[in-house]
Parts: structure tokens; C-alpha cells; sequence
């Protein structure tokens, strides 16, 4: 116990958070309560306006320093290993492994509650909702899942920024606020009215995307703020109350020891915790990495495939293939209602009819059926005259360059010792022509930068060499 006192250097604690005196007696640990009252860390906002415009970059938060790699290693360097020792012991590192499992536990909270545009599914939102609050029950993320969350949530919030910034809506929102309204008003049918009326709900429908796109993404970074001060709580109450009441206290029971003891051991478990949170979001964040990895590469084989001699040989589908832009105008002049509902590569879907109501009851019944591979904002209005072939730069947003040339620049080895110029004149009319069938439009400026990039000629972004939970 006295050499833990000697151990004890405060320039040297990397547990951000700890709360300590500068005394031996360990009356504070043992009157300490769960709620940690007098001890200063980023509490939960109280409104949401605080919650979406505080800055994190800003607020400091002892977890995130924490379970930073290098305070982790740091830690590890300057705890005594005979303290690190205590943990191997079997029956102690039983209940390490059931505070683990507790800290990984989610329940139904990792599980969305799903409210769509039918009445029928907004009463058995509401009804949860209401039976949940009656019964006290309380729906969080455990402290892993919610770190790996924040990751997700992060790549998430770019991509929705994304989405507003090229379409000014959001993908999820399929919801048409003008068509439906005037058709619920509607007591009978009139083609009249409903032909005069189309430019005012589609006018209508445009404004409730654009403002349902800003509240989700004020919803998704709420949820981000959300997850940082849970996350600050957790890991407050793991390492100023639990670590000490259900480990420490318990086995050093009916002996003498005082607050430098306590440091200690709190570090050094918290540590050994640590690392293994750390080494579980590493798994999850490569799983789902990997995962993503092998969806691209099966979208590739099916791209290079579609502009293959082989594909020509065995279906011949690519060369007879008419071009949606064709095929939208000829259902505009022969429909007055006409939405695309279906985009996947050279797939499209149409919905079209002279009957507004039908169309649109269709289109709420269908749902949202956007996916990693559709390039357009779904579902789509369809007008006479109105062609929709993205640029390269707004199709790039959501794609990778290599889902368009998939199989028509050879490897790196072969074209290493041509010049840009060289490539573009033997490869440019095949990804254009690769471009148009995904329905994208190429400038020559567009031709170099995905050459440049294919040849691996552009910046890359700094490796991150641990888990990093920081925005």
C-alpha cells in the first residue's frame, strides 16, 4: 500500500475523470454514490436546442481521452504489472467477462422502432411508445455498442450532407406531402383539377423534402450528441463508483488499505477493460468494412461482366437495351402521371397512369427502396422534356469510380508506362459509353480525373491507426 503512494504520480494519469483527493483515507470511495454527486463532467443538455448546437470539437469529454490508444498504452506503462496480475485470477476474471457482457448488452434499444405513412403502423408507434413510458422502461445503447455507433453515425451524417447539398432532400423521405394532401382532400374524380393542380404539389412536395431533409440530419447529429454524453455518463460511473464497489472494495474486504490503493487498482482494471472494448470496436468496425468491401467488388464482377464480350456472347441484353431517358419520354407523353420508383444500375422501375391516386397509393405502399446502388433520388417525378443523366460529380458522391470502369482500364503492370493521354484515346470511348449505360454524363476533364484515379494519381487520406472516437 505504500508503494502504491510512491507509485502515484498525478502528471502521470492518463484515466481522465478520476475523481481523487490528495489524502489517504478512502471515506470518499465508500460514501460515494452512483448519482457522483460534487464531481464535474458533461452532464445530459436539458433541451434539445442544447444538445444539437453544442460543439464537440469544443467540449471536452473524459471518455473519448480515455480510450484514446495512446492514453491506453500510456496507462499500461505507468501501473505497477503486479497490479495488472489481480485481474488473471480466475474467479475475478469471471466477473470481468460479466461486466463486459453488461457493457456490451443493448436489448431492444439497438433495435429501431419503425414509423411509416400507414395509420395502422403510426398506432402501433404510438401505442410502444406509450406502454414503454407507463412501464418505466428505459431504451439506451451499452456503452460498446454506442462507440460503434458513433462510427457509423459519423459516416452516416457526411453522406446525408452529402445528399442535401446535390438534391436538397434526403433519400429516406419518399413521403410526396403536396400529392398526398390533395388527394385526401379530393370527394370525386377530376382530371381537370388534377392536371392544373400537379405543378402546385409537386411545388408542395419539394418544400416538405427540403425541410424533412434538414430535420434528419439535425435528428441524425442529435443522435451523435446523444451517444457522446451517454457514453461520458457510463464511463464516469465505471470508473468513480462500479470498478471500486463490485472489484476492489469486495476484495480487499476486512483489510487495511487507503486511496492510493484504490487509484491504483482502478486504474489498472479500467485499463485491462479498456483494451478489451477497444479490441471488440476493432472487430466490429473491420467486419463491417470487409462487409462493404465484398458488396463492391460483386457490384464490380456484375459491372464488368455487363460490358464484357462474354455478356454479349451469352445474353446480349447491354446492346439491345433501350436508354431510360428514351423510355421516360415516351411514358411522359402517353401518361400524365409518371414516377420512377426503382434505380439499380441499368434496372429501372416506373410507375404510370392517369390517375394521380393510383400512382401515389402505389408509390406509399412500395415504401423507400433506395439501396447502395441507386443513383438517383427516388422516388422520381418524371416530366416531358426533362432528361436526368447525373454528372460524374454527382454521381461520384455515392458511388466509386471503379463501379463505372469495372473491367476496361487492364491492371496498373500494362498501362504503367503510357501517358495519361495515351490511356484516354485507347480507353475514353469505352468509359463513355460505360458511363451512359449507368445513365452518367463524363466532360473530358471527368475522363482524366477517373484515369488519374484508377492510376491511384490522387490524395489519400491519412491512416488512422487505431480506433479513433473523436469527430
Amino acid at each position: 500500500m505504500r508503494e502504491a503512494k510512491m507509485c502515484f504520480n498525478p502528471e502521470r494519469l492518463f484515466l481522465f475523470g478520476l475523481a481523487y483527493t490528495g489524502r489517504e483515507s478512502k471515506k470518499m470511495w465508500s460514501n460515494r454514490t452512483i448519482e457522483l454527486e460534487g464531481i464535474d463532467f458533461m452532464k445530459h443538455p436539458q433541451d434539445v436546442e442544447t444538445l444539437l448546437t453544442f460543439d464537440p470539437k469544443r467540449e471536452g469529454f473524459y471518455f473519448q481521452q480515455s480510450l484514446n490508444i495512446d492514453a491506453i498504452n500510456n496507462e499500461t506503462l505507468c501501473i505497477d504489472r503486479k497490479a495488472h496480475l489481480f485481474w488473471e485470477i480466475t474467479a475475478i476474471d469471471a466477473k470481468v467477462k460479466e461486466l463486459m457482457s453488461i457493457l456490451t448488452h443493448s436489448g431492444q434499444a439497438s433495435t429501431k422502432l419503425i414509423m411509416t405513412g400507414d395509420s395502422k403502423d403510426a398506432k402501433q408507434f404510438f401505442a410502444t411508445k406509450k406502454k414503454e413510458q407507463e412501464s418505466g422502461i428505459i431504451q439506451e445503447l451499452g456503452f460498446v455498442d454506442s462507440l460503434f455507433m458513433m462510427f457509423q453515425l459519423r459516416r452516416k451524417i457526411v453522406k446525408v450532407q452529402a445528399e442535401m447539398k446535390a438534391y436538397n432532400s434526403v433519400k429516406q423521405y419518399t413521403h410526396y406531402f403536396g400529392d398526398f394532401i390533395f388527394s385526401k382532400s379530393m370527394n370525386f374524380r377530376s382530371s381537370y383539377l388534377e392536371g392544373l393542380a400537379n405543378q402546385r404539389n409537386e411545388e408542395l412536395n419539394k418544400e416538405a423534402k427540403a425541410k424533412a431533409g434538414l430535420y434528419f440530419l439535425e435528428v441524425m447529429i442529435l443522435q451523435y450528441n446523444t451517444l457522446l454524453f451517454n457514453c461520458e455518463k457510463t464511463y464516469m460511473e465505471l470508473i468513480n463508483f462500479t470498478l471500486y464497489k463490485e472489484f476492489i472494495a469486495p476484495l480487499f474486504e476486512g483489510k487495511n488499505f487507503d486511496q492510493y490503493l484504490i487509484i491504483l487498482m482502478v486504474r489498472s482494471l479500467a485499463n485491462v477493460i479498456f483494451k478489451k472494448i477497444w479490441l471488440r470496436l476493432t472487430v466490429l468496425r473491420q467486419r463491417l468494412l470487409k462487409t462493404e468491401e465484398n458488396a463492391l467488388k460483386q457490384k464490380e464482377k456484375v459491372v464488368a461482366f455487363a460490358q464484357s464480350k462474354d455478356e454479349e456472347d451469352a445474353v446480349g441484353m447491354v446492346n439491345n437495351m433501350v436508354h431510360h431517358n428514351e423510355y421516360e419520354q415516351v411514358l411522359a407523353k402517353n401518361f400524365q402521371i409518371v414516377y420512377q420508383y426503382w434505380d439499380s444500375g441499368n434496372f429501372k422501375g416506373y410507375a404510370a397512369s392517369d390517375q394521380s391516386g393510383m400512382v401515389m397509393q402505389f408509390l406509399h405502399a412500395l415504401g423507400n427502396v433506395s439501396s447502395k446502388f441507386t443513383n438517383v433520388e427516388l422516388p422520381r417525378r418524371i416530366v416531358i422534356g426533362e432528361h436526368t443523366m447525373p454528372s460524374f460529380k454527382e454521381w461520384s458522391k455515392h458511388h466509386h469510380h471503379r463501379d463505372l470502369i469495372g473491367g476496361i482500364i487492364p491492371s496498373t503492370n500494362e498501362v504503367e508506362n503510357m501517358t495519361i493521354a495515351q490511356i484516354k484515346e485507347k480507353y475514353g470511348e469505352k468509359i463513355i459509353q460505360a458511363a451512359a449505360k449507368l445513365g452518367v454524363e463524363l466532360t473530358d476533364d471527368d475522363i482524366v480525373e477517373i484515369i488519374c484515379k484508377d492510376a491511384g494519381i490522387e490524395d489519400i487520406k491519412p491512416h488512422i491507426s487505431h480506433y479513433h472516437l473523436h469527430m
